[in-house]
């Protein structure tokens, strides 16, 4: 008895076993994997993606490039009202926190300028991005907290993507002691362009910021004084330390960049203001170099360019193309070129589709993707684009071949709508080489930055310097409270 007891509890576990590995099979072979989930921001508030139908465009490309279904891919937008995105950001955090969220994120890392902030804000562009929350607005301590994928064992597998071919300085950082964990797209810095016969020494220039504030050309200081009024915190080569998580700055240097920085900005009257002859780019932009193009940067006695653009023919536009100019970069407290990236993509370290989703990160860098100039210009496009009646762009491209001819160039399509045709010009891609490798630093802008900007802006209302000081200091707490709190 005892005995067949025994056998018919063996039989049943066996029987039971197998039953557990039958419902098995059975859960697996009904449940399909979810589809790539690819987060987006950054298109231009007056081309919503209904519009231009980017995510059927993005889709359609993505699939006859990469080979994943259009149908195996969800394409989201973040929201641009304030009240919705607040929300959805706050779910997206969320999701991401707790093992989920989008497998590929496409973001805009936005540049803080007085410009930005006070101007922009009373026209058409006041429901832009500029200002609005962004997903990850520390982006270099979600990086060192572990939230992407690191990428290093991808990248031999990539198809469009050399990495070689990315500016260095840029590229590196996307890196953390993990590896590359993310990639930039797009990166700016800032330039003065110079009337070179209004200069009083037109071959030389200060090596750093220290130099410029005692320079006796009133030309340089002025280009400087914008410098700091358009990207203040682009005056220091870092802003904090992520090791020991302190800013890199004491009080009292702070007060110091403000109080020389008032002192270029005081030093010029509304008059010299609007029509010296130096043109601040506080974003070096692709239009700036742009095959063709490039004499929508040269000279007609004012900075705004009016007589350029109301020239009646190409003829007359020429003339006023071949005054001489100078482009200079403009240089940081340590002699160097602070770079802020202005667009990048990485993945989520919780993807379960880590090769898909490299395959789209690769897919963003294809020649046809990353110059505007294919099926999937608008993507890119949104990305950097920053006016429907300029063509402009938050940044150039960090791949290093861009920009030399009508192939490689960065949405030159829009130029035939000003009967302007590119072609190769190496004497032009050599003057943005030289200014692209003096770049030293790079860093994504975040929430210091912007304190920063709003400290200076303040500073220049200030009535008194014991109210700069107050200024400063305040903002000098707030910034090592974020940082505690990054």
């Amino acid at each position: 008895m005892w005995k067949k007891k025994r056998k018919m509890a063996v039989l049943l576990s066996f029987l039971s076993f197998l039953l557990v590995i039958s419902c098995s099979g059975c859960t697996a072979d009904t449940e399909s994997p979810k589809p790539l989930w690819v987060l987006l921001e950054g298109y231009h508030p007056y081309f919503p993606p209904d519009n231009y139908d980017i995510p059927t465009r993005f889709l359609y490309h993505l699939e006859y490039v990469t080979g994943i279904s259009r149908e195996d891919v969800n394409v989201e937008f973040l929201p641009d009202e304030e009240s919705e995105r607040a929300v959805r950001l706050a779910s997206l955090r969320t999701e991401i926190m707790s093992g989920g969220g989008p497998d590929v994120f496409i973001m805009r890392s936005n540049p803080i300028s007085e410009e930005n902030s006070k101007y922009w804000q009373k026209t058409f562009w006041k429901d832009s991005l500029m200002e609005k929350e962004q997903l990850f607005p520390n982006i270099r301590a979600s990086m060192e907290n572990g939230l992407f994928l690191p990428l290093d064992e991808y990248l031999p597998s990539a198809q469009y993507l050399n990495i070689d071919s990315i500016h260095p300085v840029v590229l590196s950082a996307g890196t953390t002691k993990d590896g590359q964990v993310l990639l930039p797209i797009t990166f700016t810095f800032p330039v003065a362009v110079y009337e070179k016969n209004k200069l009083e020494q037109p071959d030389c220039f200060p090596a750093s910021w220290q130099e410029a504030t005692s320079w006796s050309d009133p030309t340089v200081r002025a280009a400087y004084g914008g410098f700091a009024k358009n990207q203040f915190s682009l005056l220091f080569p870092e802003l904090w330390d992520t090791s020991s998580e302190k800013l890199l700055f004491s009080r009292g240097e702070l007060l110091q960049r403000v109080k020389e920085a008032l002192k270029l900005e005081q030093g010029l009257s509304p008059e010299q203001d609007r029509i010296f002859p130096v043109r601040f780019l506080h974003h070096f932009e692709a239009a700036d170099m742009s095959p063709g193009l490039y004499y929508d940067r040269r000279w007609n006695g004012s900075v705004d360019d009016v007589e350029w653009w109301t020239a009646t023919s190409e003829e007359q536009r020429q003339s006023i193309a071949e005054a001489p100019q100078i482009m200079q970069p403009l240089y940081n407290t340590e002699g160097g070129v602070s770079a802020g990236i202005t667009s990048y993509v990485c993945v989520n370290r919780n993807t379960k589709r880590p090769e898909d989703a490299f395959r789209v990160v690769d897919f963003l860098f294809k020649t046809e993707v990353q110059s505007c100039r294919g099926e999937n210009d608008v993507i890119i496009e949104g990305l950097c684009r920053q006016s429907e009646y300029h063509i402009e762009f938050f940044g150039i491209p960090a791949r290093n071949d861009l920009l030399k001819d009508a192939k490689y160039s960065f949405g030159d399509h829009y130029l035939g709508q000003l009967g302007v045709t590119t072609s190769p010009n190496e004497e032009l891609f050599s003057e943005y080489t030289a200014l692209r490798n003096e770049v030293t630093h790079a860093r994504f802008y975040g929430t210091l930055d912007q304190e920063l900007q709003a400290m200076y802006e303040a500073c220049l209302e200030a009535e008194n310097d014991e109210e700069i000081e107050k200024i400063v200091s305040k903002a000098y707490d707030t910034m090592l409270m974020i940082l505690a709190e990054s």
